[in-house]
Parts: structure tokens; C-alpha cells; sequence
């Protein structure tokens, strides 16, 4: 069995070692498969479930999800560093100001790929992005 990869160049119908491409065509070909065959977090668990889509109530619920960091365990899902310092730093926050990091780090994890719903960054995202 040949244990080479193979691909099938679509554009010209042919089929090659995949290490034949040039550096740029094969991140050419990486978007498009990212684009059209792997689903990310964001439409996992779809774009009206999303709290910035929620214009009236965003700052509400996102500062209701900020306060619930604080009493965040490890049976939700492990911290990653950014929630680990949002969550160190809630005592100080009086005012409940960071919660825009909080919609900043949700932002930031909208695109990364869908990796099962017991994927610890999928987990966080449904947790604390999600209006309930």
C-alpha cells in the first residue's frame, strides 16, 4: 500500500502527491477545506444563541456571565490563561468593567474548529457565550 497522501486537484483534475504543491498552494488548499468541510464552534451552536447577537440585553447578559466566572470549577471546563486572569482579577474589577474581555475572548474562539462537544474551548464557548 502506498503510504504517501494523496490529492485530487479539483481545478485540473488530476491527482498527485500532495507534497508535489507549492507552499502556497497548499495553503490555498487548506482555507478551502477549512471553509467548506470543517464546522466551527460559532456555527455549532449557532449565530442567534450567540449573546453579541442580542443587541438590547448584550451588556446585561455578558456581565451576568463575568459573575458567574467567579464561581467557575473545573467540572465546567478548565480555564484557558485568559479566563484563568479574567477570573483572578473579578475581586478587584468593583465596577464589573472587564466583562468586554469576556466578549472579547468569545470573539476569539468563534472561528476555531468544532472539535466535539466535549472539546474544553467548545465547552467554555457554550458556557459563557451562549445566552441561556
Amino acid at each position: 500500500m502506498d503510504e504517501r497522501v494523496w490529492s485530487l486537484d479539483v481545478q485540473t483534475l488530476t491527482i498527485k502527491p500532495i507534497n508535489q504543491y507549492s507552499p502556497t498552494r497548499m495553503r490555498s488548499l487548506l482555507l478551502e477545506v477549512q471553509k467548506y468541510c470543517i464546522q466551527s464552534i460559532k456555527e455549532k451552536v449557532t449565530e442567534d444563541k450567540l449573546i453579541e447577537k442580542d443587541t438590547n440585553s448584550k451588556e446585561t447578559t455578558f456581565k451576568s456571565k463575568y459573575d458567574s466566572l467567579n464561581t467557575h470549577t473545573e467540572t465546567d471546563g478548565i480555564l484557558d490563561d485568559t479566563l484563568k486572569q479574567l477570573k483572578a482579577g473579578y475581586s478587584q474589577d468593583t465596577s464589573k468593567s472587564k466583562w468586554n474581555q469576556l466578549e472579547a475572548w468569545c470573539k476569539s474562539n468563534y472561528s476555531k474548529p468544532f472539535k466535539g462537544s466535549e472539546d474544553n474551548t467548545f465547552k467554555l464557548v457554550k458556557k459563557y457565550c451562549v445566552k441561556s
